[in-house]
């Protein structure tokens, strides 16, 4: 039950409320409206949407043990605390990582591969992306295969994590 005060008090931020609402311009039937629906004099608090995740790029490099560890550093580092982020997973097929796009996941293993990691970056259809010798990151527009990259990197019995 409503008693005479809370009548009172419930007017005064009713006319507080249409003053503020006045002034951003917002009108005075919507604020109406809005305290009518609620007991207290407040109005609803406005309703989150929710946001969907952007797409997400996969990918999979095949390195080194110590050339994986520091990347997955890097990774964490610098997506960690993006929308979009996932855990990297190490798999019989490398290390696997996800990007917000294809973009990004470029600027990535370009950086890596100025970083000094040799590296070769596979996409989520078993394509050679393209590879890192340990200077500069190299795109695949030969369609070399994964066996002649890891040979052109110097690596024994086709290198480390490869199939």
């Amino acid at each position: 039950m409503h008693t005479q005060t809370d009548e009172e008090e419930r007017k005064r931020k009713v006319a507080e409320l249409e003053a503020e609402q006045r002034e951003r311009g917002i009108s005075d039937a919507a604020a109406a409206l809005a305290l009518s629906s609620n007991p207290f004099g407040k109005a609803p608090a406005p309703v989150a949407k929710e946001k969907t995740p952007a797409p997400v790029v996969q990918e999979t490099i095949h390195a080194d043990d110590a050339a994986l560890q520091k990347i997955i550093q890097a990774y964490k580092y610098k997506y960690g605390k993006e929308e979009w982020y996932k855990e990297p997973e190490k798999n019989k097929d490398g290390l696997t990582l996800y990007f917000e796009d294809e973009q990004t996941a470029t600027e990535f293993s370009k950086a890596q591969a100025k970083a000094g990691h040799k590296f070769i970056m596979i996409d989520e259809k078993g394509k050679v992306k393209g590879y890192s010798d340990g200077k500069n990151f190299l795109e695949n527009t030969e369609n070399k295969s994964l066996e002649d990259i890891g040979r052109e990197l110097g690596w024994q019995n086709n290198g480390p994590r490869m199939r």
